[in-house]
């Protein structure tokens, strides 16, 4: 933690009183490099919180750590007396050092909440995506609550643009144990989902998650969208076992796999307004298409 001074709009005495306080505030200890707060270093694993603090010269019995309300606290308190006595004198000085610092690990959201945040940006005429992660742990009436929360706050705002649903990859993971879901049951996926959601007016098979010829094959149920061309860096899927380990596919090979199920090549934008329509015979053609 650094101490800034933010003081340009202080008249010039008041200012060379606060330049005297921060040149003289006491530091935590010696060996701390001069700064008011340790350094603190928080690393975080499947089960626990690891907690590093440099501060030499201190007991690690007189360190508190606490969870609560997705804050994680660090505070130490320590009162020390020292007594000389000199001839006739006697000298005590006492001393306080106290240190706090408070760090926010509760980055996640339940779905209420989720809800809540999507049905404000609606509100604010905003478009927003939904997606759902499948094939895992959960039961089939986990998967239709999940639609039909999003069903019913579609009816209420109208913002939601499409659904996405995403297939669990089971490499590289604390849950390589779980079996993946067949493509029987990926096509199934679709067409319920396109089904139940008939208010929602798109739904995407994320190709370098699902596999380019499994995207293709989704289209005829109920897939209206593959996602685009792709340049994914992270390689998340592909590190999860996607058959997709290099997710790139140029215009002309989405146009060619969409046309190969007898389907109308569209490019669109973020809003999915159409940008460029695609004829049966020509990748390169481009077509003046209205929304209408």
């Amino acid at each position: 933690m650094t101490l800034v001074k933010v003081n340009n709009n202080v008249p010039r005495p008041f200012t060379s009183l606060v330049d005297e306080l921060f040149n003289e505030l006491p530091v935590f200890g010696k060996g701390w490099n001069g700064e008011a707060f340790p350094p603190v270093n928080i690393n975080e694993t499947a089960d626990a919180y690891h907690v590093e603090l440099s501060a030499p010269g201190r007991n690690k019995e007189d360190f508190k750590v606490n969870i609560e309300n997705g804050l994680l606290t660090i505070s130490y308190e320590k009162k020390e007396e020292t007594k000389t006595e000199e001839f006739k004198s006697v000298r005590r000085e006492f001393s306080y050092r106290s240190f706090k610092r408070s760090f926010s690990i509760d980055d996640k959201v339940d779905a209420e909440g989720w809800l809540k945040i999507h049905q404000a940006a609606h509100e604010l005429g905003m478009h927003t995506n939904a997606t759902m992660l499948y094939g895992h742990i959960e039961k089939y009436y986990h998967r239709v609550d999940h639609m039909r929360r999003l069903r019913d706050l579609q009816d209420k705002t109208n913002g939601f643009n499409t659904f996405i649903p995403l297939k669990f990859r089971n490499k590289n993971n604390d849950m390589s144990n779980v079996a993946e879901s067949s493509i029987v049951e990926d096509m199934k996926m679709y067409a319920v989902a396109r089904i139940y959601l008939d208010n929602f007016p798109h739904l995407k098979s994320y190709w370098p998650m699902l596999g380019r010829q499994s995207a293709q094959l989704s289209l005829s149920f109920g897939v209206n969208d593959i996602d685009g061309t792709i340049d994914d860096p992270t390689k998340i899927y592909s590190m999860a076992g996607s058959e997709e380990q290099n997710p790139s596919m140029t215009t002309e090979e989405i146009v060619t796999l969409i046309r190969q199920v007898k389907r109308v090549p569209v490019e669109r934008d973020t809003l999915y307004n159409v940008v460029k329509m695609y004829s049966a015979e020509s990748a390169n053609e481009k077509f003046d298409v209205s929304l209408n």
